[in-house]
This record gives C-alpha cells, structure tokens and sequence, in this order.
C-alpha cells in the first residue's frame, strides 16, 4: 500500500533538493541564531507545503528572524548565494503562496509577533508579520474594536500572510478583503532594502494613496457597463495638485438626475482643518478623470464623454454621514443604500 502525506486531498507531488553547504547555513544562523536556521532534512518536512499539502517542495534552508533587521541579513545572503527566496506566514494558505521553490531560503515570519502600536482615535494597529490575526481583535477588543477580515482561519493564520495572499473568504463580505483594511506596509524588498508603503501620517491623516499593492480591490462600481475600481480613483487623488488637502477617503457611486441620467459620484473627505469650494471640486475631478481614461480602458472607451468628469463633493474630515470618527471608510456604495 503507497504511503499518502497526512491531508493530502489528491496524488502528491513532491520536489527534492539537494542540502545547502554547511558553511553558507551557518552564515544564516550568525544571523538569526543556530536554533532558527533550519536545514537537518527531517526538519526541512514541516515547511514542504503550506495547507496545500498535495504539493511539497524542500527548500534549502529555512530561517526564522525575529526583527526586520534580521530578515534584511537573511535577504542580502541569499541574494549573494544566488538563491531565491520564499516568505511564508503560518503556512494555513490553500493556494500555495508558501510553497517553496527548490532549494531556496525559506524565511518564516512566524517569530515576529509584536503588536507595536496600538491608535485607535485614528483607527490603525501596527504590528509585525507573525502576529495572528485573532490576536489584533483580541488586543482591541476590550475597547469595542475588532479587526474584521477572517479568512475561516484567524486563530492560526498571521497578518503578513493575509496581506501577502489578500486573504479572504465569506466573513469577509461585508467588510472587503484584507486590501480593504491595509493602511501601510514597511518592506524587505529583494536587495535588502527596506520600503515604506502608506502609513499613518501627520495630523493622524494617512499618505496617499490606500495601498493597493497585491491585488486589484473586489468592489467597484458599474458605469455605462464599464467597471470603475477604487484603486483608479486614489490615484487621482495622490496627484500633487489635490494630495495636500484631503485625506485619502472617498465613497464611490452612480448616481442619477432628474431625467434618469447616471453621473459618477465620488465624496472625498477633507483633511482636518481643509475647506472645500467649486474651484477644489473641479480640480479633483478633474484629476480622477485623467486617471480613469489612463489606467481603465472601460471606463475610456466605453463611458461618453460627456460623462466622464464625475461628480466630487467634499465633506469635512469626520462627516458623520460619509466618515464617521472610527469607521472604516467605503469604498463604494450600492444605489440608494444610505446604510
């Protein structure tokens, strides 16, 4: 009788690699320490596959920082080795995002659990990679907060892992995928340098645009049979012209007049302490329109022309109406839905 891995669902399939050499696995564990630089191959096993298990690769190495400065030194080695590299979270992902390649640096995040800050005036946590997901609800919840992306696995999968995978699942439709919720991310790219994405920022106002970096966003609106996406709409909105004074929020929707003609309609928030008037209002529409017809071609050959300027009305920071004080702000909004 043939032997099945544990959990497999269909016949497996597995790639082998040969070990790393000795002297360039103890280069990872002058980083991370010797007990955290995995390469015995009974070892190797438990990071073949993440929940995935039909497919199985052995990576080379793997290696468990515990600080970005850490994963930067484990970066930079196996850039110089030549060797790819692999992050994984908690392994929980059925899409095999984790899967290793042949031979490479695995670098597991799982070591990373620290909630750094905690803001909920300005509604953000920080927290590193490894943290699990139910865990931010539970450090918040004391207060009345929650964090509401669950991808059916929050008591196991981690926060790096959902921002990697855009986790989502049926829990999530009533508040988006993890796009939905990322305000900012801080990145160990491949060269060892770090990236700053988005953030908090001064005046509690994050930096514009919303980070829209692993995926297009799930909600968007239907326009004269074009889909207009959100993400399209905040890059009109980080143009140096109008960045200054709003704050990144917007509510995105068809609207119609008098007559039944549909107009595209986007409400900004103001930053705290900005004004609006027509002459604002025309500039900002101004620009998601030029963004529209150069990133969507829907929206550009499909939408008349007439049509194409939307619609912007400004509402000051905190509008009880479109961005109520500790609220995730929308997206888009269904036709008539004041909900």
């Amino acid at each position: 009788m043939r032997q099945e891995t544990p959990g497999a669902t269909q016949a497996e399939h597995k790639q082998r690699a040969s070990p790393l050499p000795d002297a360039l696995v103890s280069r990872f564990a002058a980083v991370v320490g010797e007990a955290y630089a995995i390469s015995k191959p009974e070892q190797l096993r438990t990071y073949e596959s993440d929940g995935l298990a039909s497919f199985r690769v052995t990576p080379g190495v793997v290696v468990l920082p515990a600080s970005t400065e850490e994963v930067i030194g484990c970066v930079k080695i196996a850039r110089e080795a030549g060797l790819p590299i692999v992050a994984r979270g908690s392994g929980t992902g059925l899409s095999g995002g984790a899967l290793p390649v042949p031979g490479c640096v695995l670098i597991g995040l799982s070591r990373m659990r620290k909630i750094l800050q905690v803001d909920l005036e300005n509604a953000f946590v920080r927290v590193q990679p490894g943290v699990i997901n139910l865990d931010v609800s539970k450090q918040i919840g004391p207060e009345g907060w929650y964090y509401a992306p669950d991808p059916s696995s929050q008591s196991v999968c981690s926060i790096g892992g959902n921002v990697a995978e855009n986790s989502g699942g049926a829990h999530c439709l009533k508040y988006g995928f993890t796009v939905n919720h990322v305000l900012g991310l801080r990145m160990v790219l491949y060269d060892g340098s770090v990236a700053e994405l988005g953030g908090p920022g001064a005046r509690g106002v994050r930096p514009l645009p919303f980070v829209y970096v692993f995926g297009r966003s799930y909600f968007t609106v239907s326009y004269f049979g074009a889909n207009v996406y959100p993400e399209n709409v905040t890059v009109g909105l980080e143009q140096p012209a109008v960045s200054g004074w709003v704050t990144g929020k917007f509510v995105l929707e068809v609207t119609g007049d008098a007559d039944g003609n549909p107009h595209l309609s986007v409400t900004v928030e103001l930053a705290p302490g900005e004004a609006g008037d027509a002459a604002r209002e025309r500039v900002l529409a101004e620009s998601i329109r030029a963004q529209l017809q150069r990133l969507n071609s829907e929206f550009a050959h499909y939408v008349p022309a007439g049509y194409q300027l939307p619609q912007v009305t400004l509402r000051p920071a905190g509008d009880p109406e479109y961005f109520p004080a500790g609220v995730k702000h929308r997206y888009t909004r269904e036709k008539n839905d004041q909900s």
